[in-house]
């Protein structure tokens, strides 16, 4: 492991940054099995829940967001070659997410939703930026980067 002071921080934020995005992933699928539950959501993530095809929408959007953030990260995260370029991999894909999710929320009418990734971008990108850095990095085989 990296023993740069700054990297090894950094390296923990984004595994919190990560746990994070797992639990609210896993919170709403399990609110999704729960009528109940998925109305609160719904009344709280837009301004008006009962507009036809809102919920539909703004769902579809965040679920597009996500895909396509995913995406972005494997792809070019099959290109990395050290922490650096692998760290940045991950901030396109992050970043991929946060415009295409936030976009289709504010489309929707779901500022809430828009606010709240602004919340959960912050989190993963400033850790992630710190790792991505290049200076100092290494290589995915553990020796130091020289490009």
């Amino acid at each position: 492991m990296n023993q740069d002071p700054s990297k090894n921080t950094a390296r923990r934020w984004t595994a919190i940054a990560g746990w994070a995005y797992v639990v609210s992933g896993v919170g709403l699928a399990l609110a999704s099995l729960s009528p109940g539950a998925l109305r609160f959501i719904t009344t709280l993530v837009l301004s008006d829940p009962g507009r036809p095809g809102g919920a539909e929408g703004l769902f579809a959007g965040v679920a597009g967001g996500l895909t396509a953030g995913f995406g972005a990260a494997m792809a070019f995260f099959a290109r990395a070659t050290s922490t650096a370029t692998g760290a940045r991999a991950f901030a396109v894909g992050l970043a991929t997410w946060f415009v295409v999710d936030t976009g289709a929320s504010l489309a929707h009418g779901s500022w809430q939703n828009a606010v709240g990734n602004v919340g959960f971008f912050a989190l993963g990108l400033a850790p992630v930026a710190a790792l991505g850095a290049g200076r100092g990095a290494t290589t995915t085989e553990g020796t130091p980067e020289t490009a």
